[in-house]
């Protein structure tokens, strides 16, 4: 029982040593220190620090050249298992330790050695003192005294590894910081791509979606049209979603700082669901209160979107009833509810109803869809603003939103109001022509919804399919506008841009107005644009609207 005793001490001993072993790499100036104060307090020749391993002895101070030793025979190892000083005054007179000055690089004949306990039955190693002659009287203070200088010694040990330790959480907590930056970067740069991948070929459906809309087509046919643009629509809501929760987790969320009119603002929106409220024979009510009336400063689009989510949820989960928005002012706060009469939340649902990819219950998404990220997203936003937003529900009766936001009121300039309800300035009576647009783009699905788009518009349209033909076309005519893909072979939109812009300035040539088109959109990218000169950007899937009223501006 005795031998197993030792044998777990032992092992228990040596995982400490493990955990110190880093200081017998080097030097410790404090421990030399000690050591100095040593000699002259006990008036000997040589002081050191010697940790004890397995089977060899390190010093942590340098008295030779070596760093180690054999452990067996040695005084250290001799000493080191013993809880007290150990004091030899001469070797020579001491049969037990007479071989040792024969081994001593010095020459010793006065040992000393005070362990170095780092519990009150766990040695780590030796302090110990020599000296080339004997010191026959070593008094009882001295014997404290050596205690406590190794006390002191194995404080600086644990100083050391306690500063060892932060070291190396800070070296781990640096990895972590790397291993997550570099794989929230490839994060990022995997939904750009994917970004850029599913807007190209959704272009050309919502694209073509829009243009045969305008064509007259049986009933039938004109509702099965309508079915595409709706499933192209919902795709491309939820890669905005995706895209808007990635700004929000990587804190490159950019809020607008821009004057609006709040009842414009509200209207418009909720008017762009009167259809499928009628169409779900729903009483929809709007109330906007006199004091909310007026122009903000904040970020529109933004409140835009939390209160279009927010409308679109309660027509979605109500079959029955009614939908109801209102918006008020309390204090400094814009307050907005949306309260429906549709299936509810259950009470133990309610507290992650703002979680990512979270709804109700499975077998919500299954009845109704929806990916679980636009309520999350409204919060974040409401938050990113400011305020807050908050849910009461009650299953089979209905849902009510609430959302706080301290929007400063500006006042009731008509002019600020104009500026944005989207209304686009209109063209002066007799200021219509045809416009030479230039437009580059390489892919072939999306050239075609070009030609179709502003096959409908006064428009001489001219397309290429890279940047180097652009320049080129550039210079052999004149044009009103520009149209720029950004990805092309040979010379993308950027380089193409700058080409163009640097020979207006050698030329004097009257500058050519720019807009870019792209599937490039998340806000690092939308960032680049400002590196270059251009004079607006075009998102695909291009809205027809969108287009037209840019169109429309070159052409006043």
């Amino acid at each position: 029982m005795m031998l197993e005793d030792f044998e777990d001490r032992e092992a228990a001993r040596l995982a400490a040593f493990e955990s110190f072993a880093f200081m017998t790499e080097t030097e410790s100036e404090t421990l030399t220190e000690i050591c100095q104060l040593a000699c002259g307090l006990f008036e000997v020749a040589y002081a050191q620090v010697t940790l004890v391993g397995a089977d060899r002895c390190y010093y942590l101070t340098r008295t030779v050249a070596q760093r180690s030793f054999a452990r067996e025979g040695s005084f250290t190892d001799r000493c080191f298992g013993h809880f007290d000083v150990t004091i030899v005054p001469d070797a020579l007179a001491d049969a037990r330790y007479a071989d040792l000055p024969a081994q001593s690089l010095h020459g010793a004949r006065f040992y000393g050695g005070a362990p170095l306990l780092i519990t009150p039955d766990l040695s780590l190693g030796v302090m110990s003192i020599y000296d080339s002659k004997p010191h026959v009287e070593f008094r009882d203070v001295e014997r404290a005294h050596f205690r406590r200088l190794a006390v002191l010694v194995v404080n600086e040990l644990k100083r050391q590894r306690g500063l060892r330790e932060l070291q190396m959480r800070e070296e781990a907590l640096t990895r972590a910081r790397d291993a997550a930056n570099a794989a929230n970067q490839a994060k990022t740069a995997f939904l750009a791509t994917m970004s850029h991948e599913i807007r190209t070929p959704l272009n050309g459906v919502l694209g073509m979606a829009q243009v045969m809309a305008a064509d007259p087509l049986p009933d039938v046919q004109r509702e099965r049209l309508e079915i595409i643009r709706q499933s192209g629509e919902t795709l491309l809501a939820l890669l905005n979603d995706i895209l808007d929760l990635s700004k929000i987790e990587a804190g490159k969320l950019d809020l607008e700082k821009a004057d609006f009119n709040l009842e414009a603002l509200v209207r418009s929106t909720f008017t762009g669901f009167s259809a499928l409220a009628t169409q779900k024979g729903l009483t929809y009510d709007l109330s906007v209160a006199s004091e909310a009336a007026g122009v903000f400063h904040g970020d529109g689009t933004r409140l835009r979107q939390i209160l279009s989510n927010l409308i679109s949820n309660a027509l979605k989960f109500t079959s029955h009833g009614s939908v109801t928005v209102k918006a008020w002012r309390a204090g400094e706060a814009l307050q907005f509810s949306v309260a429906d009469t549709g299936i509810g939340i259950a009470q133990d649902a309610l507290a992650k109803v703002f979680d990512k990819f979270v709804q109700a219950d499975s077998s919500t998404t299954r009845r109704y869809g929806g990916s679980g990220l636009g309520l999350s997203i409204c919060n974040q936003l409401a938050r990113a603003m400011g305020g807050s937003i908050a849910v009461t529900s009650k299953e089979g009766v209905g849902t009510t939103f609430h959302v706080s936001l301290p929007l400063p009121y500006v006042g009731r300039s008509q002019d600020a109001a104009r500026r944005v309800t989207g209304a686009p300035a209109p063209v002066q009576p007799g200021s219509a022509r045809t416009l030479r647009v230039l437009a580059a783009e390489d892919n072939e699905v999306n050239r075609r919804v070009l030609e179709a788009f502003l096959g409908q518009a006064s428009v001489q349209l001219t397309i290429v399919a890279d940047g180097r033909k652009a320049v080129e076309a550039w210079e052999g005519g004149e044009w009103d506008l520009i149209l720029m893909d950004i990805q092309m072979p040979e010379l993308d939109g950027r380089q193409a841009t700058t080409m163009i812009r640097k020979r207006e300035a050698e030329t004097g040539r009257a500058r050519t107005p720019i807009i870019a088109l792209s599937a490039d959109v998340m806000s690092h990218q939308l960032a680049e644009y400002d590196g270059f000169d251009i004079d607006g950007v075009l998102a695909k899937p291009i809205d027809s609207a969108q287009l037209f009223q840019t169109v429309r501006r070159y052409a006043a």
